[in-house]
């Protein structure tokens, strides 16, 4: 529908990061293709950091929330390396002295792995499912808030006041508008949604 050409020659790829995918082995051998390599394009690896959080009193104290970024629109080099929309996961809330606060996680991260699985084409749904499925220590790899390519250009948007126009003023999300609904999407409207508390 509105999502444009399918993934036309990796064009919106980062800068620097020399041709299309051929030196990005899918990682941890899940190979889901081209979502891994598309979330690959959106954090540096050197950033990411693994936390392991012990399930205590039937919980791990953390909920997330669940964003979809839309690509920019054709010609636009400034969007978000994506070629197509991405589903997204932030830890959005963390139970103090629970035991992801214990672990180190921080509001802001974002998820990359769950229990050394990729998050790449996942769903929301399975991504909930494998934390809840854990019994005794989760293993996240996530990224800071301040690392994540996707956090630090939407947060760049959202204080641009020529850019800001292209969020709809009720905050209402329109499919297609893609980088106006995905900035509206990460300032907490549109196609996001909160997980129950782990």
């Amino acid at each position: 529908d509105h999502l444009g050409p399918r993934g036309a020659g990796g064009h919106g790829a980062p800068g620097g990061s020399g041709g299309p995918s051929a030196h990005h082995p899918a990682h941890g051998g899940h190979g889901h293709g081209h979502h891994a390599e598309q979330l690959a394009a959106t954090y540096s690896p050197e950033s990411a950091r693994q936390i392991y959080i012990q399930r205590k009193d039937g919980g791990f104290g953390f909920t997330l929330r669940h964003f979809i970024v839309y690509p920019p629109e054709e010609g636009d080099t400034s969007g978000p390396p994506i070629s197509e929309p991405m589903d997204t996961i932030f830890v959005k809330f963390i139970k103090e002295g629970g035991p992801a606060t214990l672990a180190g996680l921080q509001v802001g991260d974002r998820l990359i792995s769950v229990n050394g699985e990729s998050v790449a084409g996942l769903t929301y749904a399975q991504v909930v499912q494998l934390i809840q499925n854990t019994k005794g220590m989760l293993r996240l790899v996530v990224v800071p808030e301040k690392d994540d390519i996707l956090q630090v250009y939407f947060s760049e948007i959202a204080q641009d006041p020529k850019t800001n126009t292209r969020i709809e003023p009720s905050g209402s999300v329109i499919p297609g508008s893609s980088s106006g609904a995905a900035v509206a999407n990460l300032l907490g409207s549109g196609s996001s949604r909160d997980s129950s508390p782990f």
